[in-house]
């Protein structure tokens, strides 16, 4: 069977066994995503692994502070953690897109559609990530053009953003306006890791 795995960069398709522990969900990871379990000063890299569901899983990589003290004043977004909590939302909103609308190439797949949309933020950074998507997902409604020039992608992209984020199209107001599904994403908090 396969998992579904969410880390601090990418979300991945992993294979394990029915019944699997999380080390072996650690060990199926590793081979696909191409960590390790060792740094490059050859030290062990620890990793924290929650499960969502059987087959949700998200990993991000634990990290020593130097100074405990220090560790407290600065902290990041767990991506990874949000995206796993968001992922079951678009896994609903495909659905009802799919059978409105037929299949659609990236809002049909929520994996798809999540692997393209954390490479189209452009972001480095954890708290970048999160601020870039809540960005778009707190506004109540969007024009595709406005939007399309913030986010420098084609206006058809921007479309498939939306759809895939639960808006839809009111011809009235000739804007995507937020469904129950946008703000089921907007009430997903992340967990916060102190560095």
């Amino acid at each position: 069977m396969d998992a579904i795995v969410v880390d601090s960069k990418s979300i991945y398709i992993v294979p394990i066994r029915e019944g699997a522990n999380e080390d072996n969900v650690l060990a199926a990871y590793m081979k696909v995503s191409g960590e390790y379990c060792l740094n490059n000063k050859n030290e062990l890299n620890t990793y924290c692994i929650t499960p969502h569901s059987t087959t949700l899983y998200s990993i991000r990589k634990s990290m020593t502070p130097n100074n405990h003290y220090l560790s407290f004043l600065m902290s990041e977004v767990d991506i990874a953690d949000w995206w796993a909590k968001a992922y079951p939302i678009i896994e609903q909103i495909a659905n009802v897109t799919g059978a409105a609308t037929g299949i659609a190439a990236i809002i049909s797949a929520p994996f798809v559609f999540i692997k393209w949309i954390r490479n189209k933020s452009k972001s480095t950074k954890a708290n970048e990530e999160y601020e870039w998507i809540q960005g778009i997902i707190h506004n109540d409604s969007w024009n595709i053009s406005i939007l399309s020039e913030k986010l420098s992608i084609p206006e058809d992209q921007t479309k498939n953003l939306l759809k895939g984020l639960g808006y839809i199209w009111d011809p009235h107001k000739l804007l995507y306006t937020a469904t129950e599904y946008t703000k089921k994403l907007c009430d997903q908090k992340p967990e916060i890791n102190y560095l």
